[in-house]
């Protein structure tokens, strides 16, 4: 808003001062602040510790996890249904976020329908996620539970066996659902994060702060931008390239100091 604010102010001093007009009609308007400071991101080490901490059989937990190991938005953690895990193909289909009040809406942009690749070891903490849930389902809510027909013998993916029986759960029940399939509001799960990152090493981070940590990570690891900003679900490619600048030219600064290192000892 500020860089918009002083484009617009220049283009219509400039017309004022050709006589075009009057007078400049940003004179009287408030000029916005500038844009905060860069954002910071986690040390790997600490991501990687925080990752190791997480337990993905709390729905809590899990929609954090969700927020760090795919750079996932609050809402778009919360807006993810069973349906939307496939375990066979080891993809994970992004295109809802939820509302305050709990229930699910379309992508802002289309940019946010994305669909990502699942690593192997979250299709494990996730598989454990929906057994607990199966449990809990089973006890609560067994009609959002379907049995499940294995196939020439073989465990049908995503699939968890309860008894004899193999079940999956209804397609649109939400992966961090409550004991009755319930859908988590963002601003619980943020008072949640408040209340408990302290315990799990990661004090001074907001949730978003886990997604940027994600994306600037991508970006230390030599991803493209196009491929982080499609990652993300960013429309604004600007956006991604701050991201990815800014972590660039603190790995340039770190060659530097090593160079500066080398010369002194050279000296």
């Amino acid at each position: 808003m500020y860089n918009v604010n002083l484009s617009a102010y220049l283009m219509f001093q400039h017309a004022k001062e050709r006589g075009l007009i009057g007078e400049n009609p940003l004179d009287k308007v408030p000029q916005p602040k500038k844009d905060t400071k860069e954002k910071a991101a986690m040390h790997p080490a600490q991501y990687r510790a925080l990752l190791a901490k997480l337990d993905a059989t709390d729905r809590m937990q899990c929609a954090v996890l969700l927020c760090a190991a795919l750079g996932l938005r609050r809402s778009e953690s919360l807006g993810l249904s069973w349906g939307d895990v496939d375990f066979g193909a080891g993809t994970i289909d992004v295109h809802a976020s939820t509302k305050e009040d709990g229930t699910l809406k379309d992508p802002m942009t289309e940019a946010g329908n994305r669909i990502l690749p699942m690593p192997e070891w979250l299709a494990d903490e996730l598989m454990r996620r929906k057994a607990e849930a199966v449990a809990q389902l089973a006890k609560y809510r067994p009609d959002l539970l379907t049995a499940v027909m294995a196939k020439r013998g073989e465990e049908p993916a995503g699939a968890v066996k309860v008894g004899k029986v193999w079940h999956d759960v209804v397609p649109t029940v939400a992966v961090c659902c409550d004991q009755d399939g319930m859908r988590m509001q963002p601003d619980k799960l943020s008072h949640w994060w408040a209340r408990r990152r302290k315990d799990l090493g990661a004090e001074d981070w907001t949730l978003h702060g886990l997604r940027h940590t994600f994306l600037s990570l991508a970006a230390a690891q030599g991803i493209h931008p196009s491929v982080m900003m499609r990652l993300a679900g960013h429309k604004n490619p600007n956006i991604t390239m701050r991201i990815y600048t800014h972590v660039n030219m603190e790995s340039k600064g770190e060659a530097m100091d090593a160079m500066q290192a080398a010369y002194v000892v050279a000296g």
